[in-house]
């Protein structure tokens, strides 16, 4: 009987921890990285590994304020309204970074030096 109740009570956390375990799963395979960018002329994004000490090598240039948000978009960058919010504000200061969700593919581009 006490290995039954053990079994009960191990089956009813897993069913509360599953939506977390298959949470977890999707995060490992994601890469998180930070971009910085500047308005000089043209928009400069540069990118750091999480520890924020590790340059990648890609460098990206734009030519408009729509492509840094549309990269942002596309990275995972933007998870709420206040994240959007921050992210306008650095644009019409000319400045500002932001952590990426990037997928393994994403991320082998950014391992690139083109």
């Amino acid at each position: 009987m006490k290995h039954t109740t053990l079994a009960a009570i191990m089956d009813v956390i897993r069913l509360f921890f599953a939506y977390t375990d298959f949470m977890s799963g999707q995060d490992r395979d994601r890469h998180r990285i930070y971009m910085s960018f500047m308005l000089r002329g043209q928009w400069y994004c540069q990118f750091l590994e999480e520890d924020l000490q590790t340059p990648l090598p890609r460098k990206l240039r734009f030519a408009s304020p729509d492509k840094v948000v549309e990269l942002v978009e596309r990275g995972g960058g933007l998870s709420n309204l206040e994240s959007r919010q921050a992210l306008d504000q650095a644009i019409e200061i000319g400045r500002g970074g932001v952590f990426l969700s990037l997928t393994a593919e994403q991320y082998s581009k950014l391992k690139t030096n083109r």
